[in-house]
């Protein structure tokens, strides 16, 4: 197998990692997978930095001398399917090389690819119990279908670089923007390192296009091992992008795709559980007491709607905002308790974010206009706390 340790692994992490941002997660996850016993699999869309990340803890465990180099042992699952090698063979070949209790902490790169990998990790727990074990997996779709490894490991969905990040790398530029000028800069240099020194906006649409199509068509159909079109998922994610209010006319897709119901809502679950698109459900709790409405749609990074729009001449700004909104809603809240979830709010009028686990309520405004009567129903009955953010307002909330 093709593993590094010991003076290649160390010349390896140092390439990973010299000149990149260490983001908070960093010192963060070192510190819990120091001090707990749990495995850790991070998950996210491709080219979001997991990989970067998880070097960047070993390096620490190096520095601070918790580890030596020769006790940590690096595996590229993706490296090792592309030579031939079979899930069995590389299980088969890394419990008789860890037979030799010299290692004390590996690292699993794309960790999904390998079949079972759930039954995997737990195995190599329940035989090496003082070995810790991190993971990286570009698809949260498998990560979230397994569940035999509940309460052996960890799973930790990795967000984007935040606004806040973002403005403490790219400062010196940014000093004298306004803050709508710094959101319309973040969102058109996104979240992924290699584009900014990119000034070709075809190339930049290239490579976030073909971040989509890897994870849509490599990454889904190697681990669900069933065929999906992924042209019916591009049309899709395209008709997301396109609504400017987030609900979808199923219909009207359905028809120009002429795939069935239950096929179109099974592709709608999975391209959120790959992580293209976000759904954000109806609150039909004591709340609101109506019936059941449709869900809204975004695309899973605001930077994805690059594709389809010039951010400075839409009217779909409001749905941009919105979008980048729910992501770092998502990292504020989501971030240690998956269980917490997000939700909004229709009885005529619309509420845009409702979180009942904190009972807080959020109304984005492109500029200062008067509250709607729900909004002022709600707030005055005490049943939400409720805030209502114009674009200066979101710049500060989400910093």
């Amino acid at each position: 197998m093709n593993i590094k340790t010991g003076k290649e692994l160390l010349n390896f992490i140092e390439d990973r990692t010299k000149n990149k941002y260490e983001r908070k997660y960093v010192n963060h996850f070192y510190k819990k997978i120091k001090n707990e016993k749990f495995s850790y699999v991070f998950y996210g869309i491709r080219r979001i930095g997991k990989t970067t990340m998880c070097f960047q803890i070993l390096n620490k465990f190096i520095s601070n001398k918790e580890l030596k180099i020769d006790e940590i042992i690096f595996l590229d699952i993706e490296l090792e399917l592309s030579l031939g090698n079979k899930s069995e063979i590389i299980k088969q070949k890394f419990f008789e090389l860890f037979k030799s209790n010299k290692f004390k902490l590996v690292f699993f790169d794309e960790i999904q690819l390998l079949e079972n990998w759930d039954m995997f990790i737990k195995s190599l727990n329940d035989h090496f119990p003082n070995v810790k074990i991190i993971s990286s997996g570009s698809s949260s779709y498998n990560l979230k279908e397994k569940e035999s490894g509940l309460g052996r490991f960890i799973k930790v969905n990795i967000q984007p670089l935040m606004l806040n990040e973002f403005i403490s790398i790219r400062k010196e530029e940014i000093k004298d923007f306004s803050k709508k000028e710094i959101i319309h800069f973040y969102l058109k240099e996104t979240s992924f390192f290699e584009l900014w020194s990119i000034k070709d906006e075809d190339f930049r649409k290239r490579y976030m296009l073909d971040i989509l199509e890897k994870t849509i068509i490599y990454d889904l159909n190697f681990i669900v091992n069933r065929s999906f079109t992924p042209s019916y998922m591009k049309q899709i994610i395209r008709e997301i992008a396109l609504s400017e209010t987030g609900e979808l006319n199923f219909e009207k897709i359905r028809s120009k795709l002429s795939i069935p119901k239950t096929t179109f809502y099974e592709y709608l679950n999975i391209m959120e559980n790959i992580g293209v698109i976000r759904i954000l459900e109806r609150y039909n709790g004591n709340l609101i007491l109506s019936k059941r409405g449709p869900n809204k749609y975004y695309l899973s990074l605001p930077f994805f709607y690059n594709l389809y729009f010039n951010l400075d001449h839409t009217f779909h700004i409001g749905k941009i905002y919105e979008s980048l909104f729910l992501m770092h809603l998502n990292y504020k809240y989501n971030l240690e308790n998956l269980k917490r979830k997000i939700f909004y709010i229709k009885d005529k009028e619309e509420i845009d974010f409702y979180i009942p686990s904190e009972n807080i309520g959020f109304e984005l405004k492109s500029k200062n206009i008067e509250f709607n009567n729900l909004y002022l129903r709600l707030s005055s009955s005490g049943l939400v706390n409720l805030k209502t953010l114009n674009i200066d307002d979101l710049f500060d909330f989400i910093i």
